[in-house]
């Protein structure tokens, strides 16, 4: 499997490296010895190409060895894949610029700078979502597969992380893209942490002539009439507890637990209420 994902890059790299230990002998036998302008010329491309080709091979390494492995146990983020491709090329092109060209590194770093400043002010929305996106990705208070909900937002499940964007996929099947830098602003109800199944609960009030023993018993029967289906779990089983008193009559608290990966606290939500109505 290493051989196959590796072949043509180490392939890429042996034909640049090659090309640049037996330059001379291919001007002879290609007849290119007079060609002065290609003479000066090829030898830079081909130096170019031995830096690019080792950052190709050494990006497919990191897949193959890190990432794949990695995603073999949790999916992976897209944007930590392009991070690491952006780092080693980099480096390539610093090494092309110091190496190949024989400029001072800092220059380059600092002409880069300058431009990088220009930009950066144009598109400062941009690198936000990109900056808020790798702190998403070491922060990890989600992951891909988690189910979330934005407060006073959508909620569902995360399907990808990428440069710029969250993309929650809703229990109506929509898909909602949700720029980083909002996202960091936002206050997320992360549903799968710390386990995979949530605590939820609402209030329902009834007179209080109702005895409790009775309202009771009737509303957790409501909520175990659902449970198993709509993401309602039967175990942890559903409760009710009485939360206070109101000039209304008395308050009583239905406790139940879902997994959203089954369904969505709305969706499970209007079960239980549903059954809550038909046995009261």
């Amino acid at each position: 499997t290493l051989v196959k994902h590796l072949w043509l890059p180490a392939a890429v790299v042996a034909l640049f490296t090659v090309a640049t230990i037996y330059e001379n002998e291919i001007f002879v036998q290609l007849g290119l010895t007079t060609w002065k302008q290609l003479r000066a010329t090829l030898p830079y491309v081909i130096q170019i190409g031995v830096w690019l080709s080792f950052a190709y091979l050494l990006t497919r390494i990191i897949d193959v060895t890190v990432w794949d492995q990695v995603g073999r146990r949790v999916p992976v983020p897209r944007l930590l894949r392009d991070v690491s491709r952006v780092v080693v090329y980099a480096l390539a092109v610093s090494g092309i610029v110091k190496v190949v060209f024989d400029q001072d590194i800092g220059k380059f770093w600092a002409a880069s700078g300058l431009v990088g400043l220009v930009i950066g002010l144009a598109l400062r929305n941009v690198i936000m979502d990109v900056f808020m996106g790798l702190a998403l990705n070491f922060d990890r208070p989600f992951e891909i597969g988690h189910y979330i909900q934005l407060l006073g937002g959508p909620s569902g499940k995360v399907v990808e992380l990428n440069w710029r964007t969250t993309r929650i996929q809703t229990a109506e099947g929509n898909l909602v893209v949700v720029p980083n830098g909002k996202l960091g602003e936002a206050t997320v109800i992360n549903f799968s942490k710390p386990s995979e199944t949530s605590e939820m609960e609402f209030i329902v009030s009834l007179d209080a002539g109702v005895p409790a023993e009775r309202a009771m018993r009737v509303l957790t029967a409501a909520a175990m009439g659902v449970a198993g289906t709509n993401g309602v779990l039967e175990d942890p089983a559903p409760k009710t507890r009485i939360k206070g008193f109101t000039d209304a009559g008395v308050d009583y608290k239905i406790k139940y637990f879902i997994d959203p990966r089954l369904g969505g606290p709305g969706k499970a939500r209007h079960a239980v209420m549903q059954a809550v109505l038909d046995q009261l």
